[in-house]
């Protein structure tokens, strides 16, 4: 019978990388790089989410509740507050060596990262794990050229984001611009070539 070791090698490459720019990490981070940074992303657990939610949830009632009244100073902020520390925290669990998915690169979990990231960095690796999720899940299909052709067709409609809610529209637009990033750079590299 084979052992553990045998059938899942101790090092896995995450699924994804990222090369995080200077701007991604905060000037006050005793340790900020000097370079550009290659990150690993690995994919989110139901436990990790879990575990990211409520702590984000925790730090939303600690940082934003009246205690006199138990109500929150201001619910619309205390939401956002709490999205942003979900991201942290999720980010904070799945970010690893870009060889290594057991190694993670934010050794003093959330509030490493935290202190670590700016808000641009935070919204690019929250942008990444979301594409990661989305190109990995068992229930995402490759599109066909008809489909790529009605996509096309769909987002040329005045108005046809607005038709999706807010949580879907920001999907939306992290797929969409990672697609015309990808668009671009192929379009500019044959330019090149000619």
């Amino acid at each position: 019978m084979p052992n553990f070791s045998s059938v899942s090698p101790s090092t896995r490459t995450p699924l994804r990388t990222v090369v995080l720019p200077l701007t991604a990490f905060a000037d006050t981070w005793a340790g900020k790089p000097l370079d550009p940074v290659c990150v690993g992303l690995r994919q989110l657990t139901i436990t990790e989410f879990e575990a990211a939610l409520a702590a984000a949830n925790e730090q939303a009632r600690q940082w934003h509740v009246n205690h006199d009244t138990g109500q929150f100073h201001d619910e619309a902020t205390a939401i956002v507050a709490r999205d942003e520390q979900l991201m942290v925290q999720c980010i904070a669990r799945v970010t690893c060596d870009c060889n290594d998915t057991s190694a993670t690169y934010f050794v003093g979990g959330e509030p490493t990262a935290r202190d670590a990231l700016t808000l641009s960095g935070v919204r690019l690796l929250w942008d990444e794990l979301l594409l990661l999720h989305v190109t990995t899940s068992a229930a995402t299909h490759e599109a066909s050229d008809a489909e790529v052709v009605e996509a096309g067709r769909l987002l040329s409609r005045p108005g046809a984001m607005a038709r999706l809610s807010e949580d879907e529209q920001v999907t939306a637009r992290t797929i969409v611009a990672h697609l015309l990033t990808k668009l671009l750079a192929a379009s500019a590299a044959t330019e090149d070539a000619q």
